[in-house]
């Protein structure tokens, strides 16, 4: 990332910092808990759509025998 767009990456950054101290605590708490909710519906629906699913990284099917 050349200097230019570091600096410019920093100052937008600090403009959406900025812009979130002006709004109301309600409102950013009322923000992050529909995005919290809509995490938790997508994860059911992703467990729905897999039923065979365990949940643990790594695990194999069984062998058949």
């Amino acid at each position: 990332m050349s200097p230019t767009e570091t600096l410019n990456r920093q100052n937008e950054l600090e403009e959406r910092r900025l812009g979130m101290r002006t709004l109301d605590p309600a409102e950013i708490a009322l923000h992050f808990g529909r995005a919290a909710e809509l995490r938790a519906l997508i994860a059911r629906e992703r467990i729905q759509l897999v039923p065979g699913a365990t949940g643990t990284k790594g695990a194999c099917a069984p062998e058949a025998q």
